[in-house]
C-alpha cells in the first residue's frame, strides 16, 4: 500500500467532505455574497427567492446563484413601492 492511501485511512480521523456548494463567479453571487451586497441576512435572501420573486438560478438540488444586476434591479423595484 502506498503512503497516500495509508494517510487517508488512519483510524480515528474524520473523513473530510468536499464542499457541496458551487463556487460563485463574478457573474453570479452566492446567497451569502448577495446578503453582504444588500446588508441583509442570508435567511432573508433565501426567503426573497422563495416568496418574494427574487430572480435566481438553481444549480443542483439546493444551491442557488443570483446575478448582481438582477439583484439590484429587484431591490430597486421593491424600494419604489
Amino acid at each position: 500500500m502506498g503512503k497516500g492511501l495509508a494517510l487517508l485511512n488512519q483510524p480515528g480521523e474524520k473523513r473530510r467532505r468536499r464542499p457541496r456548494t458551487v463556487p460563485a463567479s463574478a457573474d453570479w453571487l452566492s446567497p451569502k455574497q448577495a446578503a453582504a451586497h444588500l446588508g441583509v441576512s442570508v435567511t432573508a435572501i433565501y426567503a426573497a427567492c422563495k416568496t418574494h420573486g427574487l430572480p435566481h438560478s438553481k444549480v443542483g438540488h439546493s444551491t442557488i446563484r443570483i446575478r448582481p444586476k438582477l439583484l439590484d434591479a429587484w431591490m430597486d423595484d421593491r424600494s419604489s413601492k
